[in-house]
């Protein structure tokens, strides 16, 4: 290949008066292509670098799944309920298998209201099993007795599982509202849990004065957390308006959420009651209730606000209410549980996590549609 400084065939005067326009056509079309080279590296390099950004962008997307708490005895899902599961895009359902107490009689603990099983969840639903250990038990169990008390509850629970058939579960989820005074020996056992199934995910529900307290409450040996963001009033006081959800209230614990040392899954409420008062004192909670039900019912009625008064001795829902008895009606209309998770949404990091609705029941289809579920969810991600 001949070298841009040759001359062209025939030489002489010509070719040398030539010879400057033929060098700077050469330089010109060097030049031109190292312009185009340098064009299409920038290019190749922003295309690069926006390749980068979109992978970056979608990689730091979250994923928020649905999830709901089943709390009753017997697990019985109706076909309602298992196309709610469908249509919600249900991932898991955390499920009861029984509760743990101390019975004074005997001196030790004893487990309660164990789960039985006719209809499951549908194919692809992770199932969680939960228990549930009154503070009383961690109160009043020595700590010599722990351990056992841990392999008694692994013991049981795998028998549960191998009865209903709701096994090959990754996670166990143990639910007890301890206190300052019970933290060690409640620690201890989530500890044992822990080194009698190393493999298994330990998640344990965190409540608000739990959260807002770290230092004093302890922070519970477990691989995650659920903050249980319900029962914020005082439910023994007369005059609390509603003490499933006080948002004025539940407001000022939320400022070490964001640094809580474990992966914090949400909880929310989606359930009602009545507080049965008499003679100014909280007798019990009456479930599954509805504000239709009160009104419908001929020998209540209602007195101002969310409170109604029996007229008449009768049994109601399984209970026996006396004249006079005065029934405060509490549930979470969907305003409020959307200010709730904007809530919480404005303090959480943002990452990967569960929003988990308490609880299934086959009344929530008709209360709480997919699409407003769905809703709260996407204020997560």
């Amino acid at each position: 290949m001949p070298s841009i400084f040759a001359f062209p065939p025939g030489g002489g005067t010509c070719a040398v008066l030539r010879f400057p326009v033929l060098y700077a056509c050469a330089l010109h079309t060097v030049l031109m292509k190292l312009i185009i080279r340098g064009i299409y590296s920038v290019l190749f390099t922003a295309s690069l670098l926006f390749c980068v950004f979109l992978f970056c962008t979608c990689g730091s997307s979250v994923q928020v799944d649905t999830a709901f708490y089943y709390w009753q005895q017997r697990l019985s899902l109706s076909p309602a309920e298992i196309d709610y599961l469908k249509e919600t895009h249900t991932s898991a359902l955390y499920i009861k298998f029984f509760d743990v107490d101390w019975d004074r009689a005997a001196g030790q603990a004893v487990p309660l209201a164990k789960l039985s099983c006719q209809t499951g969840p549908p194919a692809g639903i992770a199932i969680i099993p939960c228990v549930f250990i009154t503070n009383r038990v961690m109160g009043n169990t020595p700590a010599r007795d722990i351990p056992q008390l841990a392999g008694k509850i692994l013991t049981l629970l795998h028998s549960l599982q191998n009865r209903t058939g709701l096994k090959d579960s990754q996670e166990l989820q143990i639910d007890c509202d301890w206190s300052v005074g019970t933290k060690q020996a409640y620690f201890a056992l989530l500890r044992r849990l822990k080194t009698l199934a190393p493999q298994t995910l330990l998640s344990v529900t965190v409540r608000l004065h739990q959260l807002k307290f770290p230092e004093t409450t302890g922070v519970p040996p477990a691989d995650k957390a659920v903050l249980m963001f319900y029962n914020m009033g005082d439910l023994s006081d007369i005059n609390t308006g509603d003490s499933i959800m006080d948002l004025e209230r539940a407001s000022d614990y939320l400022d070490g959420l964001p640094a809580y040392p474990l992966h914090t899954d949400i909880a929310l409420p989606v359930f009602s009651w009545a507080v049965l008062l008499r003679f100014d004192k909280v007798t019990k909670l009456i479930h599954n209730i509805t504000a239709e039900m009160l009104e419908r019912t001929p020998q209540i009625e209602h007195t101002t606000g969310n409170l109604y008064r029996v007229k008449k001795s009768f049994y109601f829902h399984g209970d026996y209410l006396y004249k006079d008895d005065i029934l405060r009606y509490e549930d979470v209309p969907m305003p409020v549980l959307r200010r709730a998770a904007e809530l919480l949404a404005a303090k959480v990091r943002r990452r990967d996590r569960s929003i988990i609705f308490f609880h299934l029941n086959r009344r929530l289809p008709k209360e709480y549609s997919c699409e407003a579920l769905e809703t709260i969810v996407h204020l997560f991600d």
